[in-house]
């Protein structure tokens, strides 16, 4: 027997998410029971070309998008190529937020993503692990991101954790805590 199962019955017309998101690079679900997820291949709900990802949600008992995706955007410009994306609440408060990791120019940066306007935004470098034997370059690749189910090294926040090629060669992987406040 399978351990799969596909939340849309055979039966049903489609059986895809729907709002063309057929590239999905990123999904998370919150304590809360929210599905988002980030589409990569640069065409809007009706096909069209656009520059950047988008950014969804879906109904969890259909598995079919319950949003009209929406670009993804810092600063007011559409941004592309995510790298990881989970849903973490930093505070340990039980309130979740969507976070991000997009290369902006200048290496991997970790931010919020609002699923509903798809601003990114607080984007925080991921490239100062001074000190480490394997520290994270400005062409680091973030392979993962995940939010642990309490707190990490500091007790009053929860850990946030990623596994990263530290320089982009496609070499070994290794797995960092950081520290999303700083």
């Amino acid at each position: 027997g399978s351990n799969l199962q596909l939340l849309l019955p055979t039966s049903l017309f489609g059986q895809t998410i729907g709002m063309n998101l057929s590239n999905i690079h990123g999904f998370s679900i919150s304590r809360a029971g929210e599905y988002a997820v980030v589409d990569s291949d640069l065409r809007n709900a009706t096909g069209l070309t656009i520059t950047a990802d988008q950014v969804a949600l879906l109904d969890g008992s259909t598995g079919m998008a319950s949003s009209t995706p929406v670009d993804v955007t810092y600063l007011g410009t559409g941004i592309s190529g995510l790298q990881a994306l989970d849903y973490g609440s930093i505070s340990l408060d039980g309130n979740d937020t969507l976070y991000a990791v997009y290369d902006l120019g200048t290496g991997p940066m970790l931010g919020t993503l609002n699923p509903n306007t798809g601003v990114f935004s607080s984007p925080l470098a991921l490239t100062d692990s001074s000190g480490d034997a394997n520290p994270l370059t400005s062409t680091a690749v973030i392979k993962a991101l995940a939010f642990s189910p309490g707190s990490g090294t500091n007790p009053t926040q929860q850990g946030c954790y990623i596994i990263a090629d530290p320089d982009g060669s496609g070499g070994a992987t290794y797995l960092y805590e950081i520290d999303p406040t700083n």
